[in-house]
């Protein structure tokens, strides 16, 4: 009976330690850090993404990437994949996500075309 009691007593010392790891990691967050509570300033953030991300796609295609169908690709296919995600109302930590890749995209297109 007592081996009993001890290891539900164990079983719910590690299910207390999972839940206060899982909270430690979603404290630990990136965009939580950099945003705050990013789902409860929505369009304040989406707002700033949209206009970062669709002004960095022009100047990289002014620097030169209608010349090349691929580099055109890389502008487009990331803004426009944020722009779908944004009107489906997705989840903000995947529009943080695409919007990391398709900011990541433009500036690789910008300085391939400075070098």
């Amino acid at each position: 009976m007592e081996t009993a009691q001890h290891n539900s007593s164990s079983v719910d010392k590690a299910v207390f330690t999972a839940q206060s790891v899982r909270d430690n990691l979603k404290s630990r967050d990136i965009f939580r850090v950099i945003f705050g509570d990013y789902e409860f300033n929505r369009y304040f953030i989406i707002s700033i993404l949209l206009v970062w991300n669709v002004c960095l796609a022009g100047i990289g295609v002014y620097m030169g990437a209608m010349s090349s169908p691929g580099e055109l690709m890389l502008l487009v296919f990331p803004t426009m994949t944020l722009l779908a995600w944004i009107l489906a109302v997705q989840p903000m930590k995947t529009i943080l996500k695409i919007s990391l890749f398709a900011t990541c995209a433009d500036l690789a297109v910008i300085v391939f075309h400075l070098i």
